[in-house]
């Protein structure tokens, strides 16, 4: 029941975020959102490093785990903000390049 919930929840906010913004940015800046919002997608799925889902099935006590799932988890993100932003001149140029010959 809570996986549903959370589920559904989840869905309702990417729902809601999506109309707002839909309604808020031009069509050419909603695509950009909708291109970021895609590779970041892409990025999470496939980095992920499935030690939530190990945690899980593990029998027994996971306390001596959390502290490393954690510090996993927290390196993967600064690791994936770091690519972001290293990233993000190019893409910006190619949106620039893009605006100019259009």
């Amino acid at each position: 029941m809570w996986v549903l919930l959370t589920d559904g929840s989840d869905r309702l906010a990417s729902f809601l975020k999506l109309a707002v913004l839909g309604r808020l940015l031009s069509p050419r800046a909603f695509g950009v959102v909708g291109v970021a919002s895609l590779l970041l997608q892409w990025l999470a799925y496939f980095t992920q490093p499935g030690l939530d889902s190990a945690l899980i099935q593990r029998r027994g006590g996971i306390k001596s785990y959390l502290d490393t799932v954690w510090t996993i988890h927290a390196i993967r993100g600064l690791g994936l903000a770091l690519l972001l932003f290293v990233c993000a001149p190019a893409g910006a140029m190619f949106s620039t390049l893009r605006k100019r010959y259009l």
